[in-house]
């Protein structure tokens, strides 16, 4: 009889112990043996949904980014004000970076993997490039109902984006000296209040 298909339980089994593991050693340090045994399962079962230790970590840097536009798409599709949703979406990004570290900390090992490794590179562009589409849209969506005054809604998308992305670089390496929740709410807060009509 032919096995059956495991690969919905166990993709996502070894991402989540490989985050784990590449978040407390460095992707260039981290195992796969040590990745088999944070899952529960040998090694050659790694092996048999991820033939390198390359296509696990762009597996897992493609479920990271995907997860992050997902947040942002469903805080853009829940209706209410643009505002809102921007507000919404970045409650919910920070409250994960605090519940989860090793997934904020992953972040930094992608971005130091990313200048050396072109793919990692490029998906890193892809995905910035996603981030900023989607938060352009909804503040150009602000500036037509009128909630925003006129402004180059890809200008503001891009600053937002780099307002946001800096304080979560400065949380990771400031050792307390951000609180990513309440600076992100109050820098956002402050930066939606000069795009108000």
């Amino acid at each position: 009889m032919p096995r059956p298909d495991m690969s919905a339980e166990r993709i996502p089994q070894i991402l989540q112990a490989a985050m784990e593991v590449f978040a407390r050693d460095g992707l260039a340090s981290a195992r796969m043996e040590d990745i088999a045994k944070r899952a529960g399962i040998s090694k050659a079962t790694v092996y048999l949904y991820f033939k390198t230790k390359e296509d696990l970590v762009s597996a897992l840097l493609d479920a990271f980014l995907e997860e992050a536009l997902a947040e942002l798409q469903a805080s853009s599709e829940a209706g209410g004000s643009p505002a809102s949703a921007l507000m919404n979406w970045s409650s919910k990004t920070t409250a994960r970076l605090t519940a989860t570290k090793a997934y904020a900390n992953l972040g930094l090992e992608f971005m130091a993997l990313a200048a050396r490794h072109a793919a990692t590179k490029a998906a890193l562009a892809t995905y910035y490039e996603a981030y900023t589409d989607a938060v352009e849209d909804l503040i150009a969506s602000g500036v037509a109902s009128g909630e925003f005054r006129q402004v180059n809604s890809a200008e503001a998308a891009k600053s937002l984006v780099a307002l946001l992305e800096g304080l979560h670089l400065l949380w990771l390496v400031s050792d307390g000296k951000v609180d990513i929740e309440t600076d992100t709410r109050t820098a956002l807060t402050g930066y939606l209040q000069s795009l108000s009509a």
